[in-house]
């Protein structure tokens, strides 16, 4: 099974490049979102667009439309016989 590293990995490697001494320095390293702000951006976006495009699909193929005879006159059209 594939896993994932944790904050705690990140952490740890942080503290490699920084060169923290204490296990709380190391929590305290990795600071800010767990998902960057793009990819998060660009998550909403697809979620919404996943529900729009099926609401679309749902509404084109599951409802018809009424079916009725509309008239609409025209001003100033002269029909010549």
């Amino acid at each position: 099974m594939l896993t994932l590293p944790g904050r705690a990995t990140y952490a740890f490697i942080a503290s490699l490049t920084t060169g923290a001494k204490t296990c709380s320095h190391i929590a305290q390293t990795r600071t800010g979102p767990a998902m960057p702000t793009l990819l998060r951006f660009f998550t909403v976006i697809g979620i919404l667009a996943g529900l729009f495009y099926g609401s679309m699909f749902v509404l084109a193929n599951f409802f018809e439309p009424q079916q009725h005879e509309m008239t609409k006159s025209i001003r100033d059209v002269k029909v010549v016989k």
